[in-house]
């Protein structure tokens, strides 16, 4: 981790959630902040072992398709924020259309998200693993997100999945996931 930078794991990621507003995630990891008080995001961390995904389809990614993915989880998404006692989500639009970048194996795209007391945006990196998918979500603001973006990126150049776990090591017989990018 570069200077700069603050690291919690996986409890402190949960609790900095929460007081953002968003359900318990069994499945965060970690989180990382600026300490540059002119920087105000988040870049959460965690990984699902769905198995390597393939990229078959990486030239047939619909952006209105997931958009509609998206839109149609929202009552349910809905449903459990109100258990929770949050604010439901009003609605949501591309902040970053879904894009592919084959030379990292990344796969990214950007939703601004709408509630009742203002807007927020969560840029999904994820960076796919023989194994699994380690998701890097950036919490921002909409009016932010165009100078953050270059800061995740630069720190996510420092991301490497271990020796025998990257993409390009998949093997025949290894646990291929059920659905591909799209």
């Amino acid at each position: 981790m570069p200077e700069g930078y603050q690291f919690v794991g996986a409890a402190g990621a949960q609790k900095l959630l929460e007081l953002y507003g968003n359900p318990p995630d069994s499945s965060i990891l970690a989180a990382v902040t600026p300490e540059a008080e002119d920087q105000d995001w988040t870049l959460i961390f965690s990984f699902d072992d769905i198995g390597y995904v393939k990229d078959d389809d990486k030239e047939s990614l619909d952006a209105d398709e997931i958009m509609q993915s998206f839109l149609d989880g929202m009552p349910y998404q809905n449903e459990q924020r109100r258990e929770y006692g949050m604010e439901e989500v009003a609605g949501m639009e591309w902040a970053v259309e879904p894009f592919y970048n084959e030379q990292t194996n990344n796969l990214t795209w950007g939703l601004k998200i709408d509630f009742p007391s203002g807007s927020t945006v969560n840029y999904d990196i994820r960076l796919l693993g023989r194994r699994g998918v380690m998701q890097a979500t950036l919490l921002d603001s909409p009016e932010t997100l165009s100078q953050s973006i270059p800061v995740v990126d630069e720190l996510l150049e420092g991301f490497a999945f271990t020796e025998g776990n990257r993409y390009g090591e998949w093997r025949s017989g290894d646990k291929v996931a059920q659905y591909g990018l799209a």
